[in-house]
């Protein structure tokens, strides 16, 4: 496991704005959880830091390494989602 840092994160949907300026640092072996009402942006962010999606402005590190135009297999992030949207079949 490695740091993660997360500073000023931007993220507009159109002329919507989901994520303002959000900054996070979260160290090794440390334990955090995102929590919000339904619609929040929550996904949005975890989404951002696994590289699914790209944020705006802002920066994220992984490891103290400069994470932002990685591919999401080079950030070697995880992330279970709660809905079975990705693999319908799997019970």
């Amino acid at each position: 496991m490695s740091n993660l840092t997360l500073s000023n994160i931007f993220k507009a949907f159109g002329a919507t704005h989901v994520l303002r300026d959000v900054s996070l640092s979260v160290r090794d072996c440390e334990f955090v959880t995102l929590a919000g009402a339904s619609g929040c942006d929550k996904s949005t962010a975890l989404w951002g830091i696994a590289g699914l999606q790209p944020q705006e402005a802002g920066t994220d590190q992984i490891g103290g390494r400069e994470a932002d135009h990685l591919h999401p297999k080079q950030r070697n992030v995880e992330m279970v989602v709660q809905s079975d949207a990705l693999y319908p079949s799997v019970t």
